[in-house]
């Protein structure tokens, strides 16, 4: 109830909606009254409210709007309707755009108007107000039950269709970073090894330890893939194996030496 009340005084284009918009409410309240006592309850509180708001000029009625709204700054309650219709953000921030419906008593900006000293128009100019702006023929919908058909139905399907397009834009952004994520992905499990390389990237072959013949082997063969082998003895060269052949020491010469020595101490 309290979002409501903040998006009715938020949306107000005059000072002067804001007399329409308690109206509106009071009369909305007399539709939905079936005793008749409460019907002249409102219909007296409605008197009151005109013949005490309708002569205030417009600097007290922009400040009665601004202590509402400071009053009301930090609420921000998601409401599902407001969501619906692209009005409120997820945040609770209501969207408020440069563009949209004038008031019945105010013209579209975009023009400028020099006046000399007889209040005579000597000069008109214009700019580009940057937003397509209608004038209202009728008075503000603000006030009104939201959930029923008279809360401008065209309004809310035209917002629908905004937020829907927004939506879209949304959808497609997210796409183009879903795409990156996978390009990144994939280049991950290039590095990794898990993911075959293009023809036009290069391919080698490291071996250590393997003897000629195998490498012959390999190169008859396509390498699908980038890769690296170390062998750890499985295939020794003859140069290693002549290295290891000199280190090695004569374990059964060393043996008939101590088997002498040993019968000539029996003896």
């Amino acid at each position: 109830m309290v979002m409501v009340t903040k998006h009715q005084i938020v949306f107000c284009n005059t000072p002067l909606d804001l007399i329409h918009v308690t109206l509106n409410h009071l009369d909305s309240m007399g539709k939905m009254a079936r005793l008749d006592n409460t019907l002249k309850l409102i219909e007296a509180s409605k008197q009151k409210f005109i013949n005490y708001y309708l002569d205030m000029n417009w600097a007290k009625l922009q400040h009665i709007r601004h202590t509402i709204l400071t009053f009301l700054q930090d609420i921000q309650t998601r409401v599902s309707i407001f969501l619906r219709d692209g009005t409120q953000e997820n945040d609770g921030k209501f969207v408020i755009k440069p563009e949209g419906v004038v008031s019945c008593d105010c013209q579209i900006p975009g023009v400028i108007k020099y006046f000399n000293a007889n209040n005579e128009v000597t000069e008109v100019d214009s700019f580009d107000p940057l937003g397509q702006y209608t004038v209202s023929i009728d008075k503000t919908t603000l006030g009104l039950n939201i959930y029923t058909k008279e809360y401008s139905q065209k309004e809310l399907s035209e917002k629908q269709t905004k937020s829907e397009a927004q939506m879209n834009e949304e959808t497609s952004d997210l796409n183009e970073n879903n795409d990156s994520a996978k390009h990144e992905s994939d280049l991950l499990a290039k590095l990794i090894g898990r993911e075959k390389p293009n023809d036009s990237e290069i391919e080698f072959w490291l071996n250590l330890g393997h003897e000629d013949s195998t490498q012959e082997k390999t190169t008859d063969n396509k390498i699908a893939f980038n890769e690296l082998n170390i062998s750890e003895g499985i295939h020794k060269t003859t140069n290693l194996e002549n290295i290891m052949n000199d280190l090695n020491i004569g374990v059964n010469e060393d043996n008939e030496s101590d088997n002498d020595f040993l019968a000539l101490m029996d003896s």
